[in-house]
């Protein structure tokens, strides 16, 4: 074909002639079309013969509106039915899961976006539902459920605060308090200052998902045991003063 067309001459002509419709005689310039590209014809037939053959001719969303004149996002899915020169529409009504969608999406956009780290972990379906990289540094990757997760992730579990971490899991209740955690990636032991809160099922109405939110706590821990070990000095220097004093008095009363 591309040996036989000549698109300027026929583009001219057409323009050119029919004053009718173009007085002015404004000839474009383009579209400049490439007839020397593949043209996939084996491709468009082997398409052709799956639609003949009853394959799916593809799906489209689409809003409408429902008797209340709520909108609702309906999915068309069409296809062919074998031997025959028809198609069958099916009709899905998919507003609920693109909302569901949307959640996840603000709520991944908030999560990317805070300092701490933060995960939401399902206790039904035992597993991890999001997090954000502050989490996964910090922690690592949960891959499994929030008791199993902390658990595998503190580093000393004998102590109260961990004690108290663990039961706050297996009550699913609140728990807010400074855990010595070691890194999945690197090992090394880290205060985290840890909160967790639970959400209801909306559907049971007990509760069933863990927010957990975590903040690196090494700077605030070396700080507040540098000023614990202080006042521990003082007060032994403290101490041994007043012990000095008691034996001075006794040695004059002497």
């Amino acid at each position: 074909v591309a040996e036989t067309v000549n698109f300027d001459h026929i583009r001219r002509h057409y323009y050119y002639s029919h004053d009718m419709i173009n007085p002015n005689r404004i000839i474009p310039v383009g579209p400049d079309l490439d007839l020397m590209a593949p043209h996939e014809r084996d491709r468009m037939k082997l398409r052709c013969e799956q639609i003949m053959g009853g394959a799916e001719l593809g799906a489209a969303e689409f809003v409408a509106y429902d008797a209340n004149g709520d909108p609702r996002i309906l999915e068309c899915t069409a296809r062919t039915v074998a031997g025959r020169t028809s198609v069958v529409a099916s009709l899905r009504d998919i507003t609920a899961r693109r909302r569901a969608e949307g959640e996840r999406h603000i709520l991944q956009r908030v999560l990317e976006g805070a300092t701490q780290g933060l995960c939401l972990f399902d206790a039904l379906r035992d597993e991890p539902l999001t997090y954000n990289n502050s989490f996964s540094r910090l922690l690592g990757v949960p891959g499994q459920g929030a008791r199993a997760f902390w658990r595998r992730a503190v580093a000393e579990p004998e102590v109260p605060e961990a004690r108290a971490l663990f039961e706050a899991l297996d009550r699913r209740i609140s728990y807010f308090g400074v855990v010595k955690v070691r890194a999945a990636r690197t090992g090394s032991v880290t205060p985290v200052r840890t909160t967790i809160d639970w959400i209801d099922d909306p559907d049971t109405g007990a509760p069933r998902f863990a927010a957990c939110q975590c903040d690196d706590y090494s700077g605030e821990y070396a700080r507040l045991s540098a000023l614990e070990q202080a006042y521990s000095q003082e007060r032994q220097a403290h101490v041994s003063k007043a012990e000095m004093m008691k034996a001075l008095g006794h040695d004059l009363r002497q």
